[in-house]
C-alpha cells in the first residue's frame, strides 16, 4: 500500500463505500459450556455496517453438508466490509434474513482499502 499516495487511497476507500449498498449485523459466534454440553453464544460485535455480497460460487463450487438427517446447499460469497471493520473467522454476518458464517479472510486482497471475507450460507438453516 506504501505506493500508494494518501490522496489515491482516499478515492479509491470513497469509490469502494459507493458500492457497499447493503447493511448487516457483524456477531462473534463463541462456544460455551451449557447444562446440556457445548452451545453457541452469541455476541453483536457491530449493527448497520455497509456492505456488499457477492456470489462466489463459480469460484468455489457449491456443495452440500450434511445437518442431521437431511442435506442442506452450500451457498458460496464474499462479502465486502469497510475498511477497518472487525471481522474474524466464524463471525456470523447478517445482510437481511440472510445469514453467512465467515470461514477465511481476504485482507490480503484489499490492500487496506476494505475488509474482504469469505462467506457460507447454509439454506435452511438461518438464524
Amino acid at each position: 500500500m506504501s505506493r500508494l499516495s494518501v490522496r489515491i487511497q482516499n478515492r479509491l476507500r470513497n469509490t469502494v463505500d459507493k458500492y457497499l449498498n447493503e447493511t448487516c449485523v457483524i456477531e462473534r459466534v463463541d462456544q460455551v459450556q451449557g447444562r446440556l454440553g457445548l452451545v453457541e453464544s452469541v455476541v453483536q460485535v457491530a449493527t448497520g455496517v455497509a456492505c456488499r455480497v457477492i456470489d462466489d460460487s463459480r469460484t468455489t463450487g457449491q456443495g452440500y453438508q450434511a445437518t442431521g438427517d437431511h442435506q442442506a446447499n452450500i451457498d458460496a460469497y464474499r462479502v465486502i466490509l469497510p475498511a477497518g471493520q472487525a471481522v474474524d473467522v466464524e463471525y456470523r454476518v447478517t445482510v437481511g434474513t440472510r445469514v453467512y458464517r465467515v470461514i477465511e479472510l481476504l485482507d490480503d486482497r484489499s490492500n487496506e482499502l476494505f475488509v474482504e471475507v469469505r462467506v457460507r450460507r447454509v439454506r435452511g438453516n438461518d438464524a
